[in-house]
């Protein structure tokens, strides 16, 4: 009986390691993995335009005057979905699409996702649509004017910044002279901005708590919920932050103590 069982054992040990291979054969092919790469032939843009809706993006900032792209596109699925990179040039504005074949929706595509890293010249004002993934920059000079639902964006940049995500946590990095008329909104999010600025003024929207490390700025506040006004040194540069509830966080780089 036990030489029986054991033969038993060892023929069925045998058969999952013939079909072992077979298996992970049909994940592969039920799984597409395309690197999507371009550089622009045409330099000194006016502006940069970017639709990118299905993963993460990542801003870098370039030496060059010309736009340079890396993305992967993933696709899983019986029938994997085709990734692309659509460019375009009108009066000297650069419109970058990263689509998936027959202009799927977010909530057609599942799993599906493309990320992307783009090269930005210097200076160049960029306007994105940013959907299901996180936009993540290095530090920029451009002026940037971001829109989303639900993504989180990780921001760094001395340019004008107008930023709004519905539902995402919005967390800036202000280095430097920053530019004036800045505009920073989330409805539903966290708030968090960073700056070592010496000169700004703050003028806030909100109906949660406003909390800081930097004693100076904080009694420096002005006016009562929602609106208020906290104003750094001589406050030339204007930061304005909305927030529908919830905490705003103003974190002093500068500062030793710990936030």
């Amino acid at each position: 009986m036990n030489s029986w069982f054991l033969k038993v054992v060892r023929l069925c040990c045998l058969i999952a390691l013939i079909l072992e291979p077979r298996v992970g054969l049909a994940e592969k092919q039920n799984y597409q993995i395309e690197n999507l790469d371009w550089k622009s032939k045409e330099k000194n843009f006016q502006s940069i335009q970017i639709m990118h809706q299905f993963g993460d993006l990542r801003l870098i900032q370039s030496n060059s005057d010309q736009v340079k792209i890396r993305s992967v596109g993933q696709s899983f699925g019986e029938s994997p979905r085709k990734a692309s990179l659509q460019t375009a040039v009108k009066d000297g504005v650069l419109n970058i699409s990263l689509l998936f074949d027959n202009h799927a929706k977010l909530d057609e595509v599942g799993k599906d996702r493309i990320d992307s890293a783009v090269f930005l010249p210097p200076n160049v004002p960029v306007i994105i649509e940013q959907e299901n993934g996180k936009l993540m920059t290095k530090p920029l000079n451009n002026d940037l004017n971001v829109k989303s639902f639900d993504s989180d964006f990780e921001v760094n940049s001395t340019g004008r910044l107008q930023l709004y995500s519905q539902n995402g946590n919005v967390v800036v990095k202000l280095k430097g002279d920053v530019s004036d008329q800045s505009k920073i909104k989330t409805s539903k999010g966290m708030l968090v901005i960073n700056y070592d600025w010496a000169e700004a003024k703050f003028k806030i929207n909100s109906h949660g708590v406003i909390t800081t490390n930097d004693l100076t700025l904080l009694k420096s506040k002005k006016g009562k919920m929602p609106k208020f006004e906290l104003t750094y040194d001589t406050g030339e540069a204007v930061v304005e932050l909305m927030r529908d509830s919830g905490n705003i966080q103003l974190i002093n780089l500068n500062e030793k103590e710990e936030y």
